[in-house]
């Protein structure tokens, strides 16, 4: 045998082993622990870590033991092998900060720099939340619904809503926090074109969350468009786009969904100013927005692009710059329609959005007569507080509401559900007008957590829904 030579003297069996390689190290897996959190096992992958030698004279079996391993000077226990490249071992409690693996064998020693990153054990991100749905009558223009007081300033208000209307003067809705932090109000125009009062006036079902959250700055405001399509507004504190996101909506005069119901947001001159983008002007635009940005020290990052769905286009795939892990990240999307053909088709308008992959943001829709071109702006927000669920729901042509199980249940005071275009939107092949809201939804929790409940104001054609369920710490 290579690495033995055996002698005989006498009854008597020697044996001689040779030198053993040293090991050479790949991997711990995990690499990146919490403080406080330990694995209960790791593993140690490389090669050469555990050698048997096996004695011919005295046909058995000859152990040198097992290595030692260690993370920085703390030695590792219940070292055990998987096979000749893989160790296990218990993992243990350490302070935050980086640390080397080093194996030691009978063979030598190998040292693994930065194999291991252990976190700061997380706080608490929800400071304190609210949350409620309001079904809004024909003719309610302002509702203001009083919640326990929040700082405006720590705040991010989400709303979904949905309805049966096929006229943005009934159909459109914003959601704002009060100044004060004391309430918030649901606003829409409730008029034809030119002021007229709408006599057919449709409810609104609306779901909103407020979260006050550590670690993030908001700034919102009011933005009232005279005639120009786009409006510039200066931020009072430049944010730094990687770490910020915007949520919009509008509401306005009007009779079908065309040009000017849309509208794009993004962040533009570096962060100092929010560019709001329509199309066609007219009567009644509000826009009511909000731009939140994360701390240094969060852990969020949020990636942005642009992107333009053409003619008969159905679907995008947008490469994401960096990867984003999909159980921590979340997409969403405004949009702005270039051209109108009438009368206005909804399965050309209605955008919908997922992410595909940790590397791929998809962008789709169903396509009706009019082929309409559409801009959008999108963000895709990756944050060490969230846990994301993404999912895929389909409703029949005369299903109105879906139940959804999900596949870990919530806290309902900590989480939100969201669509990716606009919060509330996905697709449906609905082409005989616009009436949107075969692919509006109200999204709530249902059984304390444990079930997704979307809702849709109109059924008359099937629907897709890519739902996102974000819960935070």
């Amino acid at each position: 045998m290579r690495r033995l030579v055996a002698f005989a003297i006498a009854s008597t069996a020697c044996v001689t082993e040779a030198p053993l390689p040293p090991p050479a190290l790949e991997a711990l897996v995990p690499s990146t622990w919490e403080e406080g959190a330990a694995p209960e096992v790791v593993e140690i992958r490389g090669r050469r870590l555990y050698l048997e030698v096996l004695s011919s004279a005295a046909r058995g079996a000859v152990a040198r033991g097992l290595p030692e391993v260690r993370l920085g000077t703390v030695a590792l226990t219940e070292v055990t092998h998987l096979d000749n490249q893989t160790l296990t071992a218990r993992g243990l409690d350490l302070p935050p900060g980086t640390y080397d693996l080093t194996v030691s064998t009978a063979g030598g020693s190998a040292t693994l720099e930065g194999a291991l990153r252990v976190s700061p054990a997380r706080t608490q991100v929800v400071r304190q939340s609210a949350a409620g749905e309001q079904t809004l009558g024909g003719d309610d223009r302002l509702t203001t619904v009083p919640i326990t007081p929040v700082d405006p300033a720590r705040s991010l208000l989400f709303f979904t809503y949905t309805h049966s209307s096929d006229e943005p003067g009934t159909g459109r809705l914003t959601a704002r926090l009060t100044d004060d932090g004391a309430a918030v109000e649901l606003e829409r125009n409730t008029t034809w074109l030119h002021g007229t009062t709408d006599p057919a006036g449709e409810e609104v079902l609306v779901a909103w969350t407020v979260l006050e959250l550590d670690g993030v700055r908001v700034q919102r405001g009011r933005e009232v468009f005279g005639d120009p399509t786009t409006v510039l507004v200066d931020l009072a504190q430049a944010v730094q786009p990687e770490r910020a996101l915007v949520l919009t909506d509008l509401h306005i005069d009007g009779t079908y969904f065309s040009t000017n119901d849309w509208l794009q947001a993004r962040l533009v001159a570096g962060g100092a100013q929010l560019e709001l983008r329509i199309t066609q002007y007219a009567p009644g635009l509000v826009v009511v927005w909000q731009v939140a940005e994360w701390s240094r020290t969060s852990g969020a990052a949020v990636q942005h692009g642009d992107a333009a769905l053409r003619a008969a286009a159905t679907e995008l795939s947008l490469p994401l710059a960096q990867p984003a892990a999909l159980d921590r990240s979340a997409l969403l999307f405004t949009q702005v329609i270039l051209d109108q053909r009438e009368p206005p088709d909804a399965a050309s308008h209605l955008v919908c959005g997922r992410l595909s992959s940790p590397t791929a943001v998809a962008i789709e829709r169903d396509l009706g007569w009019s082929q309409v071109d559409i801009d959008l702006a999108w963000s895709v927000l990756t944050w060490d507080a969230l846990r994301v669920q993404h999912g895929t729901t389909e409703l029949a042509t005369d299903q109105l509401e879906a139940l959804v199980p999900l596949p870990a249940p919530v806290d309902p005071t900590r989480a939100v559900a969201l669509l990716a275009g606009e919060q509330k939107q996905c697709r449906s092949a609905w082409g005989a007008d616009d009436h949107v809201g075969v692919a509006w939804f109200a999204l709530t929790f249902a059984d304390g957590g444990a079930t997704l409940r979307l809702r849709r104001g109109f059924a008359g054609e099937y629907a897709t829904a890519h739902w996102q369920v974000l819960e935070l710490r």
